[in-house]
C-alpha cells in the first residue's frame, strides 16, 4: 500500500520527506486535477511524481491479472502516495482512482533524486521518516487484526473526528460502500457493525452523518487508551 497520511507521521507537511526538503521541492511542484473515476496511477506504472492530496479523496486498489480491482485504502486530504517516484525503476503496486474531484500537488521524482544526492543529511532523514512510517503502519495492521469489525469501524470514526473529548458529529467523507471497502468489510457487515456501535452511543442520520455521544466512551469500546487516542487521528 503506497500511502502515508501526514496526520500519522512525524512530518505534517511532507509525510515522507524532511520539512526543509519538502519546502524546497514545492518550488518545482505542479498542480493536477482529476474527475471522479479517473485513474491517477495504475498498478505496474512508475509514478514520475510524489503526489500529495490537497482536495478530495483517492482510493488505492489491488488489481488482479484480469484487471479487476479491490479497494485496500481510501486516502483523505493531506495523504501522500506515489512513493515509486522516490526510487528509480520501482513501479506502483496499486491503482489510484479519484473518488471525488481531486487536486494533487505533484513533486517531480527527478528533483527529489537530485536533492537527496546532493545532501546526504536529507537522504538519511528521509530514510528515518520512511522507517518510522513503516513501523507505524505495521503497528496499525497488527491492531486491526486484533480488533473486531465494530471496533475497526469505531477507530475510523475516531480518526474522522477533530475532537478528543465530549460529543461529536461527523460526516462520512465518502459512500458507505467505500467505507466498507476501506475496512475490508461487506456492506452487510458494515451495517451490523454500526448496529453494534449503538451500545457505544453511536447514532447515524441518513447515509453519511454519524453522531458520537462521547469520544471517550467510543475509545474505550475500541480498546484504546486515552493517552493513545491522538495516535488514531
Amino acid at each position: 500500500m503506497e500511502a502515508v497520511s501526514p496526520k500519522n507521521s512525524g512530518n505534517a507537511r511532507g509525510g515522507l520527506l524532511p520539512e526543509a526538503l519538502w519546502a524546497e521541492l514545492q518550488k518545482s511542484a505542479s498542480i493536477r486535477e482529476y474527475a471522479p473515476g479517473d485513474v491517477i496511477v495504475d498498478a505496474g506504472d512508475q509514478s514520475a511524481d510524489l503526489l500529495k492530496i490537497t482536495a478530495g479523496h483517492v482510493k488505492l486498489m489491488l488489481v488482479d491479472d484480469g484487471g479487476s480491482g479491490e479497494t485496500v485504502e481510501v486516502l483523505d486530504k493531506g495523504a501522500v502516495f506515489g512513493e515509486s517516484a522516490l526510487t528509480r525503476g520501482a513501479v506502483s503496486m496499486t491503482r489510484a482512482v479519484a473518488l471525488s474531484r481531486v487536486r494533487l500537488l505533484c513533486l517531480p521524482g527527478a528533483a527529489i533524486h537530485r536533492q537527496l544526492a546532493n545532501d546526504p543529511e536529507n537522504a538519511l532523514a528521509t530514510l528515518a521518516i520512511i522507517s518510522a512510517n513503516l513501523r507505524r503502519l505495521l503497528q496499525q495492521v497488527t491492531e486491526l487484526k486484533l480488533k473486531n469489525t465494530a471496533q475497526r469501524l469505531g477507530m475510523l470514526l475516531l480518526s474522522l473526528s477533530d475532537q478528543n473529548e465530549g460529543a461529536a458529529t461527523i460526516k462520512l467523507p465518502y459512500r458507505k460502500q467505500d467505507v466498507a471497502d476501506k475496512l475490508a468489510m461487506s456492506p452487510e457487515t458494515l451495517s451490523r457493525s454500526f448496529a453494534k456501535l449503538e451500545k457505544a452511543d453511536i447514532r447515524t442520520e441518513g447515509h453519511r452523518v454519524v453522531h458520537i455521544g462521547d469520544i471517550a466512551k467510543l475509545a474505550e469500546f475500541c480498546g484504546i487508551d486515552w493517552g493513545d487516542l491522538e495516535n488514531v487521528k
